[in-house]
Order: C-alpha cells, then structure tokens, then sequence
C-alpha cells in the first residue's frame, strides 16, 4: 500500500468523522432548544401562579384589587399598592412576550385574549401601563398594544 491510498483511506475516515460529529452537534443543539422551551413554559405558568397569588397572601391588597374592580375610591397606600402589583405584573407580561418573540412561548401560551380580560377587568392595571409603557422596550409597547390594549384581532 502506498502513501497515497493511505492518505486518501484518512481523508474519508476523516470526512465520516467530521460528519458524525455535526450529525451529534445538531441533536445537542435540538435537545438544547427544547429544553430550553420547556423551562421557558414552566417558568411563565411559575411566574403567572405567583402574581395571581399576591393578593390571596396580602389581605390589603386583596382588598384594594376587590375595591378598585368595584369602583369604590382608594386611599394614596392603597392607590399605591395597585400600581406596584400592576407594574408587577406588566413587567411579568414584558418577559413573557420577550419569550414569545424569541419563538420559547406561543403566542397562544401568552394568551393575549385572558390578558386583555385582566387588562379589562382591573383599573388599576390601566393605570399602571400608563406609567410602565412610558420606560418600557418599544418592542413590548407595541406588542400590548397590538394584542392586549387595542382592540381585538
């Protein structure tokens, strides 16, 4: 066997190598990209089920949420808590649509139409995308405004 057919035998082992690790690279990198979607999923329900539950784990704030649905006037601490909770909650919905343009969150996971009966349903939220919208990414402004404040598409 000369040197050349040696060469050429390397060449291909050195080819079939080569392929075989980008064949494994790209299943990391899948498993990697689902993996990431998961923790993506498990962290906004995580994040969704901790603001829902502020209210049940502070009985003021609790009522303030009841007496601003209800219309009722608030006091300047009441009027404040609502608008922490409310930022709150619109810096959760930042990170969440982030994850939905990063393609980790379905828009239907986002689940614009829920946050838009939120939007609807709590004044005080209003009121507090009013002061956020005014600091926040362009990007996030004009998503909410498109798919949660607007009107329905």
């Amino acid at each position: 066997m000369n040197w050349d057919a040696i060469g050429a035998v390397g060449q291909v082992v050195g080819a079939v190598g080569v392929v075989v690790t980008l064949f494994y690279l790209a299943t990391q990198i899948r498993q990697n990209s689902k993996q990431l979607a998961a923790q993506s999923r498990f962290n906004f329900y995580q994040t969704r089920v901790s603001i829902s539950s502020l209210p049940l784990s502070d009985r003021e704030l609790f009522v303030s949420v009841g007496k601003s649905v209800a219309g009722e006037p608030l006091d300047p601490i009441e009027m404040r808590k609502l608008l922490v909770f409310g930022m709150t909650t619109l810096t959760a919905w930042e990170y969440e649509v982030g994850e939905v343009q990063q393609g980790r969150l379905s828009l239907e996971e986002f689940n614009p139409a829920a946050k838009r009966r939120v939007f609807d349903l709590l004044p005080h939220l209003r009121n507090a995308w009013e002061t956020y919208r005014i600091t926040a990414p362009k990007a996030f402004v004009e998503f909410v405004e498109r798919h949660v404040v607007g009107p329905p598409t």
